[in-house]
């Protein structure tokens, strides 16, 4: 993409802003008034900051979904939230998630390493890249936070945050229900129901979800379809009040998936590949069809128990929260995406995770607002990949186990000197030991991978540990000009522990570290009718953790390396007004200047894959320059019946890059994609019916690409394609 298509991207995003801002004081004459006192937003109450306090309160970027907003959106994943939040791209290789906020993410995805951008459900940290992509059911509120989370979260993210709280059991005897079916034979469902036990002293929630598809592609050899879905989950929740100060809150969620989805790559049949240039495959030129002579599947299994504790000492409040996670992902993959039996992998993962957070804060403290808190992780990880290169009879196989304890002390405080200024400063200490058990077995009977003559099987094993450690500090300025609006400064430093690339040679990589500067303000206008909310931010982003095909192994095989340093500048914007009584306009604008500063890496599909090239200046992946969402909504009243909402969405997302190299096709031009949805709802609020419709002009665009051309070629992964149907629900 020509910086003069930037540019454009960028003055279409300005001008569609500026228009907009244009209506809304168009708007606010006397109609608005007239109706001010029955319309108002309402306000959005968020734990960010460990501690509740409204959207508009908070001093940094959030955008936030309720549950109604899931509903009346059809967001059924993590990977949807992108398509309501300006700044985040949700990409998925496999099975395995690569959320980037801001164009700060990962796409390094063996066990020595963790996630750019944390996820937690119900304050636990998700340390697996599977557990990135969660199906989102029976949920209180989903909270994307960006810039790096320095101070006050278990683990410290360079990117953001994706936080998912789940409904708490009420005391009150509900139930709920759904179903969905449509094209594709989707059927979902999805249930819950809500018992208080003693009065006022126990309750449970139970809630699941079951959903089934057919796959999105065609597979012609083996005549059945791929790309389909097939998981289901339980979560089960008791609340107990131990007393009047003392509550407990237990929970456990297990989550199977046996299926294919966001499976499915398609060899570019324009590009080099090595199956057909070599042995003849046949490559369609029809994006949904393939021809895989190697099955594939993803199969999960997902277990987590956790244990909040709640006492309240009066003036501060006691926190803690325990947790325990088993997850096990099982993954086959026809690599080269052809009938010829070329290359094809497995990995398996097996994952424990136990951990453990204390937190005080004050309660009830007008002038000072603190919390601090101790944090401890300890993971133990085994995965076993191995990679299959038929012709050559050779594999590459990786047993390999990592370790982790993870330790940290951290602390935030807010002071109002005066009823409009409030001051924040915070600081973490963090500590990280990591120790792993590598091992590489190559075998390789012609030679040809590893260039000895005469072949043979060799192996590399080592046993890498390393500590790291690091203070990471955040200080902020507030200033409140009204009741309505605050102005918000704030200095954050980031950090992410090194780790082993356990999926190459074992080498160590360093840190990364992340300064971010933001300034902006957040204001509620307009007698309560617009919110707008906006910021303007800066990274000083150093030593980046960067993934890449290796040249030696003819791309069957990745290094890891750090990257000197990078800078991102941005702009962002979140509207949110109500035009007339049952009219409704949200918007969020991003626009995003991402780019290596200095940087030299080999690249393995350059003419010398051996020679390092200059990528600075390049932008980083997953980084487009503009994108926008908007939903427009009417709800009209049927009298004694109910209403009826009809909302239309539009996603808007400039060209997009999916390596460091900026390589010629391995990208995604800019696209849009347009939702509609046609909902009725009862008088008494007990029925809903939906009909809707995703990605209605049927665009076709890449979610994701990888790129190893000796090996496999240019492996294409496509979004879904149009998606249609019908939703009935109850609730009690």
């Amino acid at each position: 993409m020509t910086n003069r298509d930037n540019q454009s991207a960028s003055r279409a995003g300005i001008g569609i802003a500026t228009s907009f801002a244009a209506l809304c004081l168009g708007l606010a004459g006397p109609a608005w008034a007239a109706e001010a006192e029955t319309l108002g937003i309402e306000e959005v109450i968020v734990t960010a900051e460990r501690r509740e306090e409204s959207l508009q309160k908070v001093p940094i970027a959030i955008t936030a979904f309720s549950a109604e907003q899931f509903n009346r959106s059809g967001l059924q994943t993590t990977v949807d939230l992108q398509y309501r939040t300006p700044g985040l791209v949700f990409t998925t290789n496999a099975a395995l998630g690569q959320p980037y906020i801001r164009g700060i993410g990962t796409d390094i995805i063996n066990v020595g390493t963790d996630p750019s951008v944390a996820v937690h459900v119900d304050g636990l940290y998700q340390t697996r890249a599977t557990a990135s992509v969660q199906d989102l059911f029976d949920i209180e509120r989903v909270e994307v936070v960006k810039g790096p989370q320095g101070t006050l979260y278990g683990r410290n993210a360079t990117g953001g945050a994706i936080n998912i709280l789940t409904k708490e059991p009420s005391n009150e005897l509900e139930a709920s229900g759904d179903f969905l079916y449509g094209n594709y034979d989707k059927v979902r469902a999805r249930g819950m129901v809500n018992v208080p036990i003693m009065e006022d002293k126990v309750a449970l929630r139970v809630s699941g979800f079951i959903a089934n598809r057919d796959g999105y592609t065609r597979d012609i050899l083996r005549n059945v379809r791929v790309d389909d879905e097939d998981v289901w989950a339980v979560r089960g929740k008791l609340r107990m009040e131990l007393s009047e100060d003392v509550s407990l809150s237990l929970s456990a969620d297990h989550m199977i998936e046996r299926s294919t989805r966001n499976l499915a790559p398609k060899v570019n049949p324009n590009l080099p590949s090595p199956a057909r240039d070599l042995f003849g495959a046949v490559i369609s030129q029809h994006p949904r069809i393939v021809q895989y002579n190697n099955d594939l599947f993803t199969n999960l299994d997902h277990t987590t128990f956790t244990a909040h504790l709640e006492w309240d000492l009066g003036d501060v409040i006691f926190k803690s929260i325990t947790g325990y996670t088993h997850a096990k992902n099982d993954i086959e993959l026809d690599i080269d995406g052809t009938e010829i039996d070329f290359t094809w992998d497995i990995e398996n993962e097996n994952d424990k995770v136990f951990s453990q957070e204390f937190q005080l804060a004050s309660a009830n403290n007008e002038k000072l607002q603190w919390v601090v808190g101790a944090f401890y992780l300890h993971e133990k990880a085994e995965q076993h990949f191995q990679i299959f290169i038929t012709p050559l009879a050779a594999n590459i196989d990786y047993p390999v186990v990592n370790r982790v304890d993870a330790y940290a002390l951290f602390g935030q405080g807010s002071y109002n000197v005066s009823e409009k200024l409030r001051l924040t400063a915070g600081l973490r200490y963090s500590y990280e030991k990591k120790d792993a058990d590598f091992l590489n077995i190559i075998t390789d009977p012609f030679g040809l991978l590893t260039g000895v003559p005469g072949g043979g099987v060799f192996v590399s094993q080592s046993s890498p540990n390393e500590s790291w450690k690091a203070w990471t500090p955040k200080f902020g300025i507030d200033y409140f000009v009204n009741d309505d609006v605050m102005l918000y400064v704030s200095a954050t430093r980031g950090f992410k522990s090194g780790g082993f690339n356990l999926l190459g040679s074992g080498e160590q990589f360093e840190p990364e570290y992340i300064w971010s500067y933001e300034a902006g303000f957040k204001s509620m206008l307009l007698e309560q009718r617009l919110r707008l909310n906006v910021a303007a931010f800066y990274y000083d982003y150093t030593d980046l953790q960067v993934n890449r095909f290796n040249p030696a192994t003819g791309g069957a095989t990745t290094s890891v390396t750090n990257a000197a340093s990078a800078e991102v500048k941005g702009l962002e914007a979140e509207v949110l007004a109500l035009l007339a009584k049952g009219l409704e306009l949200d918007m969020g604008i991003a626009v995003l200047d991402a780019k290596y500063k200095d940087f030299l890496s080999a690249n393995p599909d350059a003419p010398d894959p051996f020679v390092d090239q200059d990528l600075s200046g390049n932008t980083l992946p997953r980084s487009p320059k503009f994108s926008l969402s908007a939903g427009l909504q009417y709800t009209h009243d049927i009298g004694n019946y109910g209403s009826v909402t009809l909302r239309g969405e539009a996603k808007y997302q400039s060209h997009i890059w999916f390596d460091q190299f900026n390589s010629s096709d391995v990208e995604e031009d800019n696209y849009t994609l347009l939702n509609a949805f046609m909902t009725f709802e009862s008088q008494d609020d007990r029925w809903r019916v939906q009909v809707y419709g995703r990605n209605l002009t049927d665009k076709l665009y890449r979610q994701s690409v990888i790129r190893a051309t000796s090996l496999i070629g240019t492996l294409d992964f496509w979004g879904a394609p149009r998606t249609y149907g019908l939703e009935v629900g109850f609730r009690y």
